[in-house]
């Protein structure tokens, strides 16, 4: 009897232990996920309306090297030193950082998801 209401305590334990451990790891990757969005630096190659391509620079690390292409919606944001600008202010040509939550394609040119904002970094 005592070795049964050993194992019994032991049981309940071990899932109280995993259960908050569930817990709190499913809160943990819920908050790193919110904070992935990952920012590289590009020039424009190419502008179409909202839809753009752009070459990014040596300086990025190997993922966010070559081309890209995205396309910017009603939530993307264009910022140039703090302050909004439209995205007919940008020009091929200029430098760029992207700021991105989404998903990046393996296409070629790759294609972005989820572009959030778009910062002119040249000055003219």
């Amino acid at each position: 009897m005592r070795k049964s209401m050993r194992i019994t305590v032991l049981f309940i334990s071990s899932v109280l232990v995993f259960t908050a451990g569930c817990c709190v790891g499913h809160s943990i990757w819920k908050d790193d996920a919110e904070e992935m969005a990952q920012t590289f630096y590009a020039e424009i190659t190419s502008i179409d309306g909202t839809h753009f391509a752009v070459e990014g620079l040596a300086v990025n690390d190997i993922n966010h090297r070559g081309s890209f292409t995205f396309d910017s919606t009603d939530e993307t944001q264009f910022m140039w030193r703090g302050t909004e600008i439209d995205v007919s202010d940008l020009l091929i040509g200029d430098t760029i950082s992207i700021t991105y939550n989404g998903v990046m394609l393996e296409t070629y040119p790759v294609t972005i998801l989820g572009v959030e904002r778009i910062s002119l970094l040249s000055d003219r």
